[in-house]
């Protein structure tokens, strides 16, 4: 589980990655994870579209995180090479 002190880096790095242009995708949530997240309001700094949550189906949660960040690069038309 996650105490105060890494809630508090983990907002400094969602921060440092939001003032840089880029975008967080967090992968493999438990309910337990998601509940603090949400209590500490990170969800909104995430974006709920951006968190895939812990399922009983292997590798569902990496599969819904690769298909957003699919969805990201398109939009940002950006040459990759």
């Amino acid at each position: 589980m996650i105490d105060i002190t890494c809630l508090d880096a983990l907002k400094v790095f969602i921060s440092r990655v939001k003032e840089s242009g880029g975008t967080i995708l967090v992968s493999g949530v438990s309910s337990g994870l998601n509940s603090m997240l949400l209590s500490s309001e990170l969800t909104q700094e995430i974006g709920e579209e951006n968190i895939s949550l812990s399922k009983e189906e292997l590798f569902s949660s990496s599969t819904k995180a690769l298909q957003r960040a699919r969805e990201l690069l398109k939009g940002e038309n950006k040459c990759l090479h």
